[in-house]
Order: C-alpha cells, then structure tokens, then sequence
C-alpha cells in the first residue's frame, strides 16, 4: 500500500516537471515559429519588413533565419507533441501513450539521420 502511494507521487513529480517543460518548450517554438514567419515573409516583400524591422531583418538575413530554424521546429514541435500525448493519455492508456511516444521517437531519429546525411 505504502510503495503504491510512494510510486503514485513520484508519478506526480514526474507530471509536474513535464508539465513545466511542456511550457517552457510552448514558449520557445512559439518565438522560433514567429521568427520563422517573419523570415520567411522577408524573402517575398523584402522591403515591408526591412522598414519594419529598421534593416535589421534583410534578405539575406532572412535566407538564413528562415533555413536555420526548419530543423529545431521539428524537434521542438516533435518533444511538444510527445509530451502533450504522454500528459493526456498517460492517465487511461498507458501503453497506448507510450507507443505513441516510441514511433515519435523513431521517426525523429529517422529524419535526423537523413537531414545529416
């Protein structure tokens, strides 16, 4: 009975500290999808943004902005969505959540293995 409480608020802490991640991981892709946006509608109207930005976003800044974040995107947006499945499900379909979790995991390594190739 006692190892089931202790096993129960360890569960507990573990739910917290992915809660906050899962936050903290919200709040970094949503700048870096904002940046991605404004990068990405440089390289059509590149002189509406350069005015908006006083030059500090130009063309070839945006070039670069806008192909440096495509990878970390995909990794934050994938670890964001493993940790809202794992959070919702984790309560009533456990071994669905984790199965979840590994084909979300396989097919990142997939993918990172095929963008450094």
């Amino acid at each position: 009975m006692i190892l089931i409480k202790i096993k129960k608020l360890d569960d507990m802490k573990i739910l917290k500290w992915l809660i906050k991640l899962d936050r903290i991981l919200r709040w970094i892709l949503i700048i870096i999808l904002l940046i991605e946006i404004l990068s990405g509608y440089c390289l059509i109207k590149p002189y509406f943004i350069e005015r908006v930005t006083f030059n500090l976003i130009n063309r070839y800044n945006a070039y670069f902005l806008h192909t440096l974040f495509d990878f970390p995107i995909f990794i934050l947006a994938s670890f964001h969505a493993c940790l809202y499945i794992y959070q919702r499900y984790k309560i009533k379909y456990k071994e669905i959540s984790y199965a979840i979790i590994i084909i979300f995991t396989i097919i990142n390594l997939i993918l990172i293995i095929i963008e450094f190739k």
